[in-house]
């Protein structure tokens, strides 16, 4: 399986199986890769693929893709980029600079995380609120979403801030202030007002591409 979402004129998602992601590495990104597992192997080579097509579909040149100190993928200029993965699937998400500054995608594997786990990670006002807005079906939908959520929006702030100390329940989710129902606004709780801010700019939502869930987030140029 492998999908393309054109999510606008100058961001598009990019899906596959790790088995059909299967594409040869650039430059220096095998190094990368030394004493690494087959599966890790895969898992990063499909990554890399998803990512190439996304920049080819937006017209821009398919590079190497390295990585930062916090192992983040490091896209080329203008471009901002995410990567992600489960056990089976790939999920790359990039955009143009002209218009977004950071994005952040996170693939919800589908193994419930459990109730107790969700107290470090979610509400019970923003399961109220997913479920509300028809965003999940149900609690257990809501708390994979939130945990997917979260994890998007931190690579998304990362990209701005390099801030690595953002936990969980300083993110919220909170109810879209513009635009779609399905687009969730951001806040922040107990952290620096240069995070809080940054925060406050990022938006997130909720993809389904061939039964997979998959967790967006923007954060863009337009105030």
């Amino acid at each position: 399986m492998t999908h393309f979402e054109r999510l606008s004129s100058n961001l598009v998602l990019a899906v596959c199986t790790l088995d059909d992601g299967q594409a040869p590495l650039l430059g220096g990104e095998a190094a990368l890769l030394h004493g690494s597992t087959r599966s890790r192997i895969k898992e990063f080579t499909a990554g890399r693929c998803m990512a190439r097509a996304a920049m080819n579909l937006l017209g821009i040149r398919p590079q190497e893709i390295l990585q930062g100190p916090g192992g983040e993928p490091l896209f080329p200029a203008d471009v901002c980029g995410s990567i992600s993965h489960s056990a089976s699937v790939a999920a790359a998400l990039v955009g143009s600079q002209s218009t977004l500054i950071a994005v952040g995608v996170d693939v919800n594997d589908g193994r419930p995380i459990g109730a107790l786990a969700a107290l470090d990670v979610t509400w019970a006002r923003e399961t109220r609120l997913l479920m509300h807005l028809g965003i999940c079906a149900d609690e257990a939908a809501a708390h994979n979403f939130a945990f997917s959520a979260k994890e998007a929006i931190y690579k998304c702030q990362y990209h701005v801030t390099n801030y690595d100390s953002l936990h969980f329940h300083q993110v919220r989710l909170v109810a879209p202030t513009s635009g779609s129902a399905d687009m969730l606004s951001v806040a922040g709780w107990r952290v620096p007002q240069k995070i809080a801010a940054t925060l406050a700019r990022v938006q997130v939502n909720l993809k389904v591409i061939c039964g997979v869930e998959i967790a967006v987030a923007t954060y863009s140029t337009i105030e």
